[in-house]
């Protein structure tokens, strides 16, 4: 019997969708903005060993084969603002602090900046939470669908989000 613990293939394939709308979410942000998603663009690959913007997590993240230590970055990475346990380093920068950033920026940006968006919007049904970005107010509702759904949230991971699973 494996371990309660142990994330099965159908909560693998959950948070891969969950992080590929979330992918979506952020390129239809930028898309309104009037800027050009860059996934294949030489520019855009991270080089590993390498920091995440703000030195999220506090840690250089290396492409490497998992481990107990490679699991601790990725934890770093993914920590809340308001962590449960305190980390170890309280002024360190986290996602949630990173969502953050770029929420107020919006904010600073407000409606002129939505003028002349670059795509189309990215919407399917088969992630019916995904909606069109089209000024502030809906690009702000979009990241913090994405911050609610664990990149930062404030709520302890035990509550959840309502459906039964954790953050």
């Amino acid at each position: 019997k494996k371990p309660e613990s142990c994330l099965d293939i159908n909560q693998i394939t959950d948070i891969m969708r969950e992080e590929m709308m979330h992918f979506a979410i952020v390129a239809n942000v930028l898309n309104a903005l009037g800027g050009h998603p860059l996934i294949d663009h030489k520019d855009a690959v991270p080089v590993y060993p390498g920091d995440l913007p703000m030195s999220i997590g506090g840690q250089r993240v290396e492409l490497k084969q998992m481990s107990i230590d490679q699991c601790h970055v990725f934890m770093a990475i993914e920590e809340p603002d308001d962590p449960i346990a305190r980390r170890p380093h309280p002024d360190q920068a986290t996602i949630g602090d990173f969502y953050a950033a770029v929420i107020d920026k919006i904010g600073e940006l407000g409606a002129d900046a939505f003028q002349s968006p670059s795509a189309p919007q990215v919407t399917t049904p088969f992630f019916p939470l995904l909606q069109p970005v089209t000024d502030a107010a809906s690009a702000v509702r979009g990241l913090q669908l994405i911050v609610e759904q664990g990149e930062g949230t404030r709520s302890s991971p035990l509550e959840g989000d309502g459906t039964g699973k954790l953050a």
